[in-house]
């Protein structure tokens, strides 16, 4: 799957012997087991070509596979820009460039941050004890166990994201009710792209060359 430079969900593992009774806060848990990940789906109405895309859609997505994760916590909600906000004040950080033409910034703080390196974000989860997921653990968390092509299910449905194609820029944090993933997971599709822990590279049986 794809790794942006946008914004950020944060995880930790925990271990059975010291499992909180509680979820941390904002955090809700993903429990171990097998899940389908990748896509063995085709562009079979020529997507990529009607939007201009130079590489084909889904090629770098196959084979479908299933995993097996162990137990994980993961953010509920992207970081805000209040969020990274602190962590920037605490830390002396440099500020994404966008933040320097928004002057009203202070009441855009329940909207993600976005524009900031992946560095960035593996600082700024570092700040907060925590870390980014792997990809897989990503995906799992949007998904669910049954590979389903959205959070809520396979059809796409723009009631339940925040998609380029129908608004123009971000929308706050947990706008989307209806769009959680099987987790309770927000904003896994539409609003701004996240970044993973792991490097971009083929999966397992992958002949497709995206390098």
């Amino acid at each position: 799957m794809y790794l942006y430079l946008l914004s950020l969900l944060l995880t930790f593992w925990f271990f059975a012997c010291s499992r909180p009774i509680e979820p941390p806060k904002d955090m809700v848990l993903v429990p171990a087991g097998e899940f389908i990940m990748g896509s063995n789906e085709v562009d079979r109405e020529a997507k990529a070509i009607q939007y201009g895309e130079k590489k084909p859609r889904y090629a770098n997505e196959r084979p479908e596979r299933n995993v097996y994760l162990d137990s994980f916590y993961i953010d509920k909600y992207e970081v805000t820009i209040t969020e990274y906000k602190e962590f920037v004040n605490s830390t002396g950080w440099e500020v994404p460039e966008y933040w320097r033409f928004l002057p009203q910034l202070s009441e855009m703080g329940t909207y993600p941050v976005s524009e900031v390196s992946w560095y960035s974000a593996e600082a700024y989860c570092q700040w907060r004890g925590k870390r980014l997921p792997a990809e897989a653990e990503w995906e799992k968390a949007a998904r669910g166990r049954d590979g389903r092509r959205f959070p809520w299910g396979n059809d796409f449905n723009p009631e339940r994201a925040n998609g380029v194609e129908l608004r123009d820029s971000p929308l706050p944090v947990g706008s989307f009710e209806s769009g959680k993933s099987p987790y309770g997971v927000y904003d896994m599709a539409g609003n701004v792209a996240e970044w993973t822990a792991d490097w971009y590279k083929r999966y397992p049986g992958n002949e497709y060359n995206d390098l």
